[in-house]
C-alpha cells in the first residue's frame, strides 16, 4: 500500500503520472497532513519547483476542479443594507435641514414706527428698506427654493441673485417677482392702488386677472383695488418714487387732501381740514428734512395755510 510520502513523491517525479489527482487534492485538504512532509519537500526542493512539475501540477488541479458561480448572498445583503443606511441618513438630514430652516425663518416680522424708516438684510443677502409705518413678514416659504415675503406699507428690494429661487413680494392680491434687480413696492392699506416701480432688472408682476412684467427701468405698475385692473406706465420724474429713500418728500401736483393722508400715514396723526376749500389746493416741490413741523411751516410759506395742534388731531385752516 502506497503511504502518503510515497504517493506525492510519486506525483512530484512521474511526467505522465496516473496518480489520482483526487486523492492529492484530499491530502491538501485535510488540515493534519503533512507539515514535516511540506518542509522536508521543500527543502529537498531548495525552494524551486520545477517548472515541468508547476506544469503537471496546475494541469492535474484544473481538470480535477469544476468552476462554480456561487452568489454571496451575505455580502450582497451587507452592500444593500450600507445603501439603504446612507439613504436613510442622507433623507434625514435633508428633511432635518428643511425643518432648520423652516424653524429659523417661521414668522419673522420686521415693523418700522411711523415716521421711521429702517433697513433690514434677509437671510438670502437681500436688503430691504422699510418706509414709515411699513411691516414685511417671512416665514417657512423663505428658503433655498422659494423666497417668499409679504408686505404691507412700503419697500424698497435690492434682491440678492438667485436664479434657482424666485424672489417674490405679495401684498394683498398682488404679487412682484424678481430674479436679481431693484424695485419699488407700495401697498398700504389705506391707499386703493398698489404700485411696484422697476429700477433695475426684470420683475413680473401678477393680480389674479392678468400678469404684466417690466423689462426696462423707470417704469411702474400700478394696481386698483377696487377694479382689479394693472396699468403700466413709463416714468418721466423717477424722484417721485425714489426720494423717500433719500430722506426726502416729493410732490407731483398733489392735492392737499392726498398729502394730508400722506401725513397721517407717516407721523400716525389725525388732520381735519376747518376750511374745506383747502383740500382740493396743488402742490408741486421736494422737502429735504421732512419731519412734521418743517413740512407745515413749508406749506404754509407757498400758500395761506394755518396749522395748529389739538391733542392729537391737526387741524388746518386759511389764514
Amino acid at each position: 500500500m502506497v503511504n502518503n510520502k510515497e504517493l506525492i513523491d510519486k506525483f512530484m517525479q512521474t511526467k505522465d503520472s496516473d496518480v489520482d489527482a483526487q486523492k492529492i487534492l484530499d491530502l491538501l485538504r485535510n488540515p493534519d497532513f503533512g507539515e514535516n512532509l511540506y518542509e522536508e519537500n521543500w527543502t529537498r526542493a531548495n525552494g524551486v519547483i520545477p517548472e515541468s512539475v508547476d506544469r503537471r501540477l496546475s494541469a492535474k488541479v484544473r481538470s480535477a476542479t469544476r468552476a462554480k458561480f456561487s452568489v454571496q448572498w451575505q455580502k450582497v445583503w451587507n452592500l444593500v443594507a450600507v445603501f439603504m443606511l446612507f439613504l436613510g441618513i442622507g433623507v434625514i438630514l435633508y428633511q432635518w435641514r428643511e425643518l432648520e430652516i423652516s424653524n429659523c425663518y417661521s414668522d419673522v416680522v420686521i415693523s418700522v414706527p411711523k415716521g421711521q424708516r429702517n433697513e433690514v438684510v434677509l437671510p438670502d443677502g437681500t436688503h430691504v428698506l422699510l418706509n414709515s409705518g411699513s411691516q414685511i413678514k417671512y416665514g417657512r416659504r423663505f428658503n433655498a427654493r422659494e423666497r417668499r415675503v409679504e408686505l404691507e406699507g412700503e419697500a424698497h428690494f435690492d434682491v440678492a441673485k438667485n436664479p434657482g429661487a424666485p424672489f417674490s413680494v405679495f401684498s394683498d392680491d398682488i404679487s412682484v417677482t424678481a430674479l436679481g434687480t431693484r424695485f419699488d413696492v407700495r401697498a398700504y392699506k389705506s391707499e386703493k392702488v398698489i404700485s411696484s416701480y422697476l429700477e433695475e432688472g426684470k420683475i413680473l408682476v401678477k393680480s389674479p386677472t392678468e400678469s404684466i412684467e417690466m423689462r426696462y427701468p423707470n417704469q411702474c405698475i400700478y394696481y386698483d383695488r377696487d377694479s382689479k385692473k394693472m396699468q403700466k406706465v413709463d416714468v418721466e420724474d423717477a424722484e417721485y418714487f425714489i426720494a423717500w429713500r433719500k430722506g426726502r418728500l416729493t410732490f407731483r401736483d398733489e392735492t392737499l387732501m392726498n398729502i394730508a393722508k400722506l401725513l397721517e400715514q407717516q407721523y400716525s396723526i389725525k388732520i381735519d381740514f376747518k376750511d374745506k376749500a383747502l383740500a382740493s389746493r396743488r402742490f408741486s416741490g421736494t422737502i429735504e428734512n421732512y419731519n412734521l413741523t418743517n413740512i407745515l411751516e413749508i406749506l404754509g410759506l407757498a400758500s395761506d395755510i394755518r396749522y395748529e395742534f389739538r391733542r392729537d388731531t391737526l387741524i388746518l385752516s386759511m389764514k
